[in-house]
């Protein structure tokens, strides 16, 4: 299973998300954040937080597109509809942590935890540690606050079925994607 530090996780995220706020305001004091991600991956033991602009994003986003159009077109000219489905454009924004404009903006390694994985599947992780990452959730939306935040501004956090799967509005509605 795994050993789990609940109070050394949540010291752990919280000095990471404040030193990248504090390091994006210095280094970046005019940037307007469209986007945040923070993410634990429980295999590499570390997390991290990433910031998108909404430029960015939109460039991400058309790239993307333009990118799989033609295999969306050739699929849908053979009437394989379903495979198509699979190059569906994108609409909104960029949420893969991995193509934000800065990604992985703060890390850290975990000392929190231990996973015995002879005998602990990734749910019954999740189930341990979803709940604490909510609670990490609700602190980078408080603490995002003081930057400048673009005003269809977007938090989200990973669990067990996406890297990006609850998310906060500034307003600090919480909304699980995949549900």
């Amino acid at each position: 299973m795994m050993t789990f530090d609940q109070n050394q996780y949540v010291l752990e995220m919280t000095t990471m998300v404040d030193k990248a706020i504090e390091r994006l305001q210095s280094e970046h004091p005019d940037w307007e954040v469209y986007t945040v991600s923070i993410w634990t991956d429980l295999g590499a033991e570390s997390s991290a937080i990433s910031f998108d602009s909404k430029a960015h994003s939109d460039q991400h986003t058309d790239h993307y597109n333009q990118f799989i159009k033609p295999y969306r077109e050739a699929l849908l000219a053979k009437h394989e509809y379903k495979k198509a489905m699979l190059y569906a454009p994108v609409e909104g924004r960029n949420d893969n942590p991995a193509d934000f404009e800065l990604r992985d903006f703060g890390e850290t390694k975990h000392t929190c935890f231990v996973i015995d994985w002879d005998n602990a599947t990734e749910e019954d992780l999740w189930d341990i540690l979803g709940p604490v990452l909510l609670q990490i959730g609700e602190y980078v939306l408080h603490k995002t606050a003081i930057l400048k935040r673009h005003p269809e501004f977007e938090l989200g956090i990973n669990g067990k079925l996406d890297w990006y799967e609850t998310t906060w509005s500034a307003t600090g509605k919480s909304v699980n994607r995949l549900c």
